[in-house]
């Protein structure tokens, strides 16, 4: 896979995972302890998985509207997202942990699941990081000529 494509699937990859993890968000009271109730512990994984989502969707609108970007300042916005949402999902997985184990059949095995999702994200952003470090200004060139002509659903 070329670079620039690896790269649009993993930034494709991080965003399915957050849309498929904030799936399961709603409104609930928060109590958290070492063993949260399910309500709780709910709720504060939507409260995390929303402060993540608003970190990566903020990112989202500036690489957008950067269109004026040189090649070197289009890759510098690529790292900067990359490290930003991988911060974010860190500060989410921190606080999902935080809020102790869902009071649930199971419930270390879920909040183990939701950690280790967790976990896989902050290395798919990790490698994302690398891969725009490493991209040349022909490939960002490219990558910002494909966006302009058919957006991000050709990545």
């Amino acid at each position: 896979m070329r670079p620039d494509a690896r790269l649009w699937a993993l930034l494709l990859a991080a965003l399915a995972a957050l849309t498929a993890i904030a799936g399961g968000c709603g409104d609930d009271d928060d109590d958290a302890g070492s063993t949260a109730s399910a309500d709780s512990y709910v709720s504060d994984m939507c409260t995390a998985i929303s402060d993540m989502g608003t970190v990566i969707s903020d990112g989202q609108d500036e690489i957008g509207q950067a269109t004026d970007a040189t090649p070197e300042e289009a890759r510098d916005l690529l790292v900067s997202f990359f490290e930003d949402a991988g911060a974010a999902v860190e500060s989410a997985r921190g606080a999902i942990d935080d809020a102790g184990v869902p009071d649930v059949e199971d419930g270390e095995q879920v909040a183990e699941a939701i950690s280790s999702a967790f976990a896989e994200m902050q290395t798919i952003l990790e490698d994302g990081v690398s891969e725009a470090q490493e991209l040349s200004t022909e490939e960002v060139r490219a990558m910002q000529s494909s966006l302009a002509t058919d957006g991000l659903r050709s990545a």
